[in-house]
């Protein structure tokens, strides 16, 4: 398997985000770092010509291109005076040039990944799944300095920049205390909301958090060659527009429904929109913004619940409670929005008009504009890059006995601070 990464990132504040938090969790062991599929992929940078400068003079940027082929392409020429159409239009240039990959990744500069998640997520394209769909909650950049992230040895230093490898259950207990104020307005049974209820959160006591949600980020997509609905136009959003376009079904997609194999956070600032509101989530809040901005398969993710925690699962009745309870309150909104039209221009107004909107919004839908792959022709490159026979070494100390030596007291902060220097 072949599996492209492009990742659209211009701007000194999101090409520092990229270099200094972003990219040093891609490059841990169980993402980039051991991936069994580097081989044949490629790391596709969409930015500016400055700032693929800082980008290239970054020590980082040595450490990822030993590992994976990089390429860059400039995006000088694409209009970026609103930074999701300039990341809409960058993303579809990248899928133009997916032809000779199996999958494409869908990273953004401010993510941050747990250790194992990418991997995770392309066995499932490996597995004959078609994308891989979740939620990414937004936390603050308090995820990087609390004590036991120091204590925890999260973050190595090294001459070429720190790799940050966060352990799923350590990621998921620093973000609870570090969520972007927009999470509280998304939790049921508080007193805030937000003004748009894409995600949908129960409170499991003591025992973690979990996900209902209309929008999730694809976060890696097979390869369709003969689907023209592959490259269709878009220029809202990968998850609002381009997904309900490629997907008419969720059939052939996969959900992660654990936080243990996918843990995957955005970094915003305090202040970033959306903020919630005093006033408490209510079915209708729900279902009036769900008639104008979720589609028919956005209404099919919502089926999907996913268990964010970070202590091991020992009491399944507590989850399976919460799902029970959230799935009744799903079907509530899901009948509200099968009311057919006759009833509901009577019986809901604001409704009715949300539905009508979004009729209106997405009119243009009837006469989509399609594109044609570009075919590119890579020089072949049969130089074996540096380190591959070391990342071999440590992916056979990690998938034989040898790993329970790793744990011997003293041990593993060395092979932490080797692994990471010398990969």
């Amino acid at each position: 398997m072949r599996f492209l990464f492009p990742i659209v990132v211009w701007g000194a504040d999101y090409v520092s985000e990229f270099l200094e938090r972003s990219l040093p969790t891609q490059l841990a062991f169980g993402n980039l770092a051991d991936f069994p599929w580097l081989e044949g992929s490629q790391y596709l940078i969409l930015t500016t010509a400055r700032d693929r400068r800082a980008i290239e003079a970054a020590p980082i940027f040595r450490r990822l291109s030993r590992l994976i082929d990089v390429e860059f392409m400039e995006i000088d020429s694409i209009p970026r005076h609103n930074k999701y159409i300039g990341a809409s239009l960058a993303q579809l240039e990248a899928l133009k040039r997916s032809n000779d990959f199996d999958g494409v990744f869908f990273l953004y500069p401010d993510f941050v990944c747990a250790t194992g998640t990418i991997t995770n997520a392309a066995r499932r394209i490996v597995e004959g799944w078609d994308a891989v769909m979740a939620p990414i909650p937004a936390v603050l950049e308090g995820i990087f300095t609390e004590d036991v992230v120091v204590e925890n040895e999260v973050i190595t230093p090294t001459p070429e920049g720190d790799i940050i490898a966060y352990p799923p259950r350590l990621l998921v207990e620093v973000a609870n205390r570090n969520f972007h104020p927009m999470i509280e307005g998304y939790i049921f049974g508080g007193t805030k909301s937000n003004i748009g209820p894409a995600y949908m959160i129960w409170d499991v006591p003591d025992a973690g958090l979990l996900f209902r949600c209309f929008h999730l980020h694809p976060v890696v997509v097979r390869v369709q060659r003969e689907n023209p609905y592959f490259l269709t136009e878009f220029n809202v959003s990968l998850d609002e527009e381009y997904v309900p376009r490629l997907f008419r079904s969720t059939d052939r997609i996969y959900f992660p429904r654990d936080s243990d194999e996918f843990a995957m956070c955005s970094i915003r600032t305090p202040e970033s929109q959306p903020q919630p509101i005093d006033a408490p989530i209510s079915v209708l809040h729900i279902a009036h913004w769900a008639e104008e901005y979720a589609s028919l398969v956005h209404r099919e993710f919502s089926q999907a619940a996913f268990r964010w925690h970070a202590e091991p699962i020992e009491d399944e009745t507590v989850w399976r409670e919460a799902e029970r309870e959230s799935a009744e309150l799903v079907d509530a909104i899901q009948d509200r929005l099968h009311t057919p039209d006759s009833i509901l221009r009577f019986e809901d107004e604001v409704a009715y008009a949300a539905r009508a909107r979004r009729r209106s919004r997405f009119k243009e839908w009837r006469k989509p504009v399609f594109h044609q792959f570009v075919v590119t022709e890579p020089a072949a490159d049969d130089t074996p890059k540096p380190g591959r026979l070391l990342r071999a070494l440590f992916r056979f100390i990690e998938t034989t006995g040898l790993k329970r030596y790793r744990d011997v007291p003293g041990v593993r902060p060395i092979w932490l601070r080797i692994r990471n220097r010398l990969s």
